[in-house]
């Protein structure tokens, strides 16, 4: 049986190199049931210390992180590697009968240079801040997979949790790199955040993949529980970051049900293709996204789509906004192919956008609806409004060609 580890500057400090291969199991560290008796970080690993084991292995047998006035658990320092987070409640219990207590700061948080953290299996909800933030340049190799990241991530009991993190589900920033946020089969629902679902900012914040995961909807993928502000946001500078894959290999991830854009982005050499955005696996059930589709503004040089094969591209339905919304002066030179846009996989049921199928606007410049050849045509049909408009002065020299538009 665990210990109750309350009222500390840390709950339990694991530092220095050689403290390594450590277990932390079946704790309550922060708070005793919904009752915060708070440590300042309920644990810390840090200064090299390396395999350590945050976990239990059975139902109620991982540790419950809550209460505490800082943030639940900080993993931090050169050489802290290989840490394994797996199976706790963080901010809130994970077992059927859940109790919260809020952390003051984020949930998790790995800081340069820590580097190969394994997180999954957790539930991470009621934190003040972020759920997970990964940060810095050397915040690399981590993995964030088959988590409940929010509120409400499976509509009935056990999970039916009212609180939320108050900031991004998933935060990347400054400069981390390399990570991955869901993997096929182990996919994270990440909703009803404060902000965004998942939030990549900064120059340097590159080659990050989101596979597979449920962004703004119960796990079930049958209600809405939309994250504050967009499901997935692209800001100052992130780059060359893959949202989504195959779906024959099961890297699409659903985006839907979200208070603002299922994908925003301002920045530039992104992928984004084989997602379902405001619409399900289901296909045709609309769970749309409050704004667009997928907003581009002022991003150039992004891949909205896919370039090998016809049909690989997003399924785009349902969205207050237009399917896809390209905007700006800076935005130019952004590839649109293969998209189904106001209609489901198969190009038989209508799940129309708002706004439109495509909307170019702004100055929006030398952008591409549809490659010229067959494999690369959207199928843009079922939207109300326009199946693609282009608007103002010095939004020219774009091409739309070879796509089926209305049919």
């Amino acid at each position: 049986k665990g210990n109750i580890i309350v009222a500390g500057a840390n709950g339990v400090y694991v530092s220095d190199t050689g403290a390594d291969d450590n277990v932390i199991s079946a704790n309550q560290i922060g708070a005793v049931g919904g009752t915060a008796f708070g440590n300042g970080t309920g644990v810390v690993v840090q200064s090299g210390a390396k395999r350590t084991l945050i976990s239990g292995t059975a139902l109620n047998a991982g540790n419950y992180i809550g209460g505490n006035t800082g943030h639940g658990l900080v993993v931090d320092g050169s050489g802290t590697t290989d840490t394994r987070i797996i199976g706790n409640g963080i901010g809130n219990s994970a077992g059927l009968l859940p109790d919260f207590a809020q952390n003051g700061g984020d949930g998790i948080r790995i800081l340069s240079p820590a580097a190969s953290t394994v997180i999954s299996v957790n539930v991470i909800s009621n934190n003040a801040g972020n759920g997970v933030l990964i940060s810095g340049t050397s915040a690399i190799s981590n993995q964030v997979m088959a988590n409940f990241i929010g509120r409400s991530v499976i509509g009935s009991p056990p999970f039916q949790f009212a609180y939320t993190n108050g900031g991004d589900g998933v935060r990347i920033q400054a400069g981390a790199h390399a990570n991955q946020i869901g993997l096929p089969g182990l996919g994270n629902t990440i909703s009803g955040n404060g902000n965004d679902g998942v939030g990549i900012r900064d120059t340097g914040s590159s080659s990050n993949t989101l596979y597979a995961n449920i962004i703004g909807l119960t796990g079930d993928q049958l209600a809405k529980r939309g994250n504050g502000a967009s499901g997935v946001a692209l800001l100052s500078g992130a780059g060359n970051n893959v949202i989504g894959g195959s779906r024959d290999l099961g890297r699409g991830n659903v985006i839907a049900g979200n208070a603002s854009a299922g994908i925003y982005l301002e920045t530039s050499a992104n992928t984004i293709f084989g997602n379902y955005i405001g619409t399900t696996g289901a296909f045709t059930t609309a769970l749309g996204n409050g704004g667009s589709g997928i907003f581009v503004n002022n991003g150039a040089g992004n891949l909205l789509g896919y370039t090998l094969t016809l049909g690989y591209g997003n399924v785009i339905g349902a969205n207050g906004g237009p399917g896809i919304d390209l905007t700006g002066a800076s935005a130019s030179n952004n590839r649109v192919y293969a998209n189904k846009i106001g209609n489901d996989l198969y190009g038989v049921g209508a799940i129309p956008n708002a706004s439109g199928g495509i909307r170019l606007t702004g100055g929006a410049h030398n952008n591409a609806i549809g490659g010229g050849i067959p494999n690369l045509l959207n199928v843009i049909s079922g939207n109300t409004g326009p199946g693609v408009g282009i608007y103002n002065t010095g939004t020219s020299s774009n091409t739309v060609w070879v796509n089926t538009i209305g049919l």
